[in-house]
């Protein structure tokens, strides 16, 4: 029986219940439909695993002096340990026939401008994969920018040696200079008197030169002096400075891909097809305009409903329908149709006699 509500009626807490309860079904299947396609996505996507690293950034003479180190600036370094040079020589140690590049597209790296660290993040469907690699990106960089404060040592040692061999060199051949001046100016002065003046002009010419080479052997040697402390200081720093760069954490294999796991999909498929299945009951519910009570009834015949009787099936073993008065049942389905028998037999009474008055 189809019918027409005079109004709109917000529908209750009785209502939903009831659709749940006469679609079940649905809501089930809905259920179960999600578990499959949560357990079908879960076992189809590549699992992604995540292995981190720390380099921990100190100062270098590398962009400042040996008096004066520079201090790390974060983000510079990491586009340095992102370059493709860092790249290359890490393809060429543990990922030979790599390209450089494509394995700087799964690593990532942060930093904050606080502090001097940097943290890495390699991303492989190999846990092992991920781990050697975000090691290696980290142990070469931070190999790398040692080296570079290093070599700026000894580079600036090899100068300063080189000249102190220098000055040395030409210490000897001033003091070889000063010799033979010594020896030539002893001659002419030993020469009968009275002299020329070409061997006065001589003597002049030989004290003059002696005089500016033995100024310029004191600035040598002076300089040789502070060239000998400076490469003191110089070595003593290379070998007790603190690191450029040094890896403080190295990455351990991932035991867990990263993001949503298989369980929390497959109940999340679960939890939608509830919803789902809730959302489409309740709403066949409400596209479902069959009377379903005494009260719908009434509204769309006009008339009073004597009695609400069950329908029952058919028996198994007689083939005809189960006769509800005279059965020895005491099952509360019976009693309760048995009941409904009676109400409706009062009730027919009483229209009967309402007619007769």
């Amino acid at each position: 029986m189809m019918y027409e509500t005079s109004q709109n009626e917000a529908p209750g807490l009785e209502e939903y219940l009831r659709a749940l309860r006469s679609r079940w079904w649905l809501v089930v299947a809905t259920i179960v439909l999600g578990f499959l396609v949560g357990s079908l996505f879960a076992s189809a996507r590549t699992p992604s695993y995540e292995a981190s690293a720390k380099v921990t950034l100190g100062v270098t003479p590398v962009g400042g002096s040996i008096a004066q180190p520079a201090q790390p600036d974060p983000a510079t370094e990491a586009d340095k340990l992102k370059s493709t040079a860092i790249a290359t020589a890490v393809a060429a140690k543990v990922a030979p026939g790599d390209d450089a590049n494509d394995l700087l597209g799964d690593l990532t790296v942060s930093y904050l401008n606080n502090r001097n660290v940097l943290d890495l993040t390699y991303a492989s469907t190999d846990p092992v994969e991920a781990k050697t690699l975000v090691n290696a990106f980290a142990n070469e960089y931070a190999a790398k920018r040692e080296a570079d404060a290093k070599g700026f040592y000894d580079s600036e040692i090899t100068k300063l040696t080189k000249e102190f061999t220098d000055n040395n060199a030409r210490l000897g051949a001033i003091d070889v200079r000063l010799n033979a001046i010594a020896t030539e100016t002893n001659d002419l002065n030993r020469l009968p008197s009275p002299q020329s003046q070409d061997q006065r002009d001589r003597i002049t010419q030989l004290n003059a030169e002696s005089s500016a080479l033995n100024v310029e052997k004191t600035n040598l040697t002076a300089r040789n002096q502070n060239l000998q402390s400076a490469i003191s200081d110089a070595t003593r720093g290379r070998d007790n400075r603190p690191k450029a760069a040094e890896v403080t954490r190295e990455a351990s294999t991932p035991k867990a891909p990263i993001g949503v796991t298989d369980s929390l999909l497959k109940l999340a498929g679960v939890a939608l097809g509830l919803i789902a299945g809730v959302v489409a009951a309740f709403t066949l519910a409400r596209l479902d305009r069959s009377a379903t009570d005494a009260g719908e009834v009434e509204e769309a015949t006009g008339a009073p409903v004597l009695a609400n009787v069950p329908a029952f099936r058919r028996t198994r073993a007689t083939g005809v329908n189960a006769l509800v008065m005279v059965t020895n049942s005491r099952s509360l389905r019976m009693q309760r149709a048995r009941e409904s028998y009676r109400r409706l037999r009062t009730s027919m009474q009483m229209q009967v006699a309402k007619k007769k008055l």
